[in-house]
C-alpha cells in the first residue's frame, strides 16, 4: 500500500499545487489508494481494522472502561465516509480544515460529519440504538 501511494506521490507530483497544503494532497492520494484498496480486496473487516483507533480514541473520554472489541463492530454500522473522517481526525490528527479539503467538503461539513459519527456511536455504545 506504501509502495503505490509513494508511485502515484511520483508520478502526479507535477500536478500538486504549491499554494494548498502537501499534507491535504498527501491525504487525498492515500484515501483514494486506500478506496481503491478496499474495494478491490472487497474485503471490509480489514477496513474495519483500519479505523478501530479512531473509535478507540473517540470512545476513551467517554467510556474509557468499555471494551474496544466492542467499539469496533459497531464501527459497522457507520458510513465508510464517517469512518474515514473519523480516522483522519483522530488516527492522523488533522485539522478540520486539511480534513476538508482533502475530502472536498467544507470545513462545517467535516465537523458535522465526525459530530454525528461520534453521537451515533455514543448512543451504540450506552444501548439506546439496536
Amino acid at each position: 500500500m506504501f509502495q503505490e501511494v509513494f508511485t502515484k506521490l511520483h508520478a502526479h507530483r507535477l500536478k500538486y499545487r504549491k499554494d494548498a497544503p502537501f499534507l491535504a494532497w498527501l491525504f487525498t492520494i492515500v484515501r483514494n489508494s486506500l478506496v481503491y484498496h478496499v474495494r478491490k480486496q472487497n474485503t471490509r473487516g480489514k477496513y474495519l481494522e483500519f479505523s478501530s483507533e479512531a473509535v478507540n480514541a473517540a470512545m476513551h473520554e467517554q467510556r474509557a472502561n468499555k471494551d474496544v472489541s466492542e467499539a469496533i463492530a459497531e464501527l459497522s454500522s457507520l458510513s465508510s465516509e464517517q469512518r474515514m473522517l473519523l480516522s483522519m481526525r483522530f488516527n492522523e490528527d488533522l485539522s478540520f480544515a486539511e480534513i476538508a479539503e482533502s475530502m472536498e467538503i467544507s470545513q462545517s461539513n467535516a465537523r458535522k460529519i465526525v459530530s454525528r459519527a461520534i453521537q451515533k456511536l455514543r448512543s451504540l455504545m450506552s444501548g439506546e440504538e439496536q
